[in-house]
């Protein structure tokens, strides 16, 4: 009964909705649990593979630059490779129309050509 109290205006007009009462709430909160629930269960029978670009000598790729929007960054082209310790590559030297430059791949965008 307790959660049944109208928290909201109850109007006498009947066109107008009803008045919101914490029983909305719970419904919504059981609703959320149980949508929670059957990814957590999707996840565990299909975990989501990790797909990683792997850079190499000759890729075009998009640099990324925070002064300019997307339409006006820069391409260019992978002369060289670095890994890192863990054998993953983690910069690339880029050749652009004006120079050469070493970004990390998280500012490098693979473009399929």
């Amino acid at each position: 009964m307790i959660n049944s109290r109208p928290i909201t205006y109850i109007y006498d007009d009947p066109s107008e909705p009803s008045p919101l009462t914490p029983a909305h709430f719970l419904i919504v909160l059981e609703s959320l649990e149980e949508t929670l629930f059957a990814i957590s269960k999707i996840y565990d029978i299909c975990p989501p593979s990790k797909v990683t670009c792997q850079f190499k000598v000759d890729d075009v790729v998009l640099i990324h630059d925070n002064r300019f929007p997307r339409n006006l960054w820069s391409m260019g082209k992978i002369i060289e490779t670095y890994t890192g310790r863990d054998g993953k590559i983690r910069s690339c030297l880029v050749k652009t129309k004006n120079n050469a430059i070493r970004r990390p791949v998280q500012l490098l965008y693979n473009l399929e050509v």
